[in-house]
């Protein structure tokens, strides 16, 4: 019997455009998650069928999700996009998926060697990698999803990658099966 490769996922939040990456046995396929008519509650549901539709035709299940956490300046549309990443972030856990949530910096200290690398070079270093022009946010879902992979076996990687990887700090998160629910009479 053939062994099926564990599956990874990365996940790049934006209201505009989500990136989302699965990495499996060092191949990647990427998507975009893009609707900009819908505003508030409809779109963040709108998001979140999203993310679990294309999450739930991913075979195996994935284990692991590298997610982009927010750049410590970033204040544009802050409330929104922390919406977003808390839906994702539940969206996982319901469906008992581990999470690392990553910062821009180590992001691209992954991808290009540097904290500072420009979208230019992310895009580069994914074309170099996989063979693929992918978007900005594309890119950056695919190397979230080679991060998360990193986090669980055993993957070919530069030295800059895997101080990369050793820096993450890697909380687990609770997945729904932990968590106990509460039911409330009213």
């Amino acid at each position: 019997m053939k062994k099926v490769p564990t599956t990874y996922l990365g996940i790049d939040p934006s209201l505009t455009s989500t990136g989302f990456a699965v990495y499996k046995g060092d191949e990647i396929e990427t998507t975009r998650l893009t609707d900009n008519k819908l505003r508030g509650v409809e779109r963040l549901v709108w998001l979140r069928d999203s993310l679990e539709c294309a999450i739930e035709i991913t075979k195996p299940l994935p284990r692991v999700a590298c997610v982009e956490d927010a750049s410590l300046y970033s204040q544009h549309r802050s409330d929104a996009i922390g919406q977003w990443r808390g839906v994702v972030l539940v969206t996982l856990a319901d469906l008992d998926i581990e999470v690392c949530m990553v910062s821009p910096k180590s992001l691209k200290k992954f991808a290009c060697g540097t904290g500072n690398a420009s979208k230019e070079q992310m895009i580069a270093s994914a074309k170099v990698r996989w063979g693929l022009t992918l978007s900005d946010d594309e890119a950056d879902a695919a190397w979230l999803a080679c991060m998360a992979a990193a986090l669980k076996e055993p993957v070919l990687l530069a030295s800059y990658q895997k101080a990369a990887v050793a820096a993450l700090d890697r909380p687990k998160i609770q997945t729904s099966r932990l968590v106990k629910r509460v039911k409330i009479d009213i």
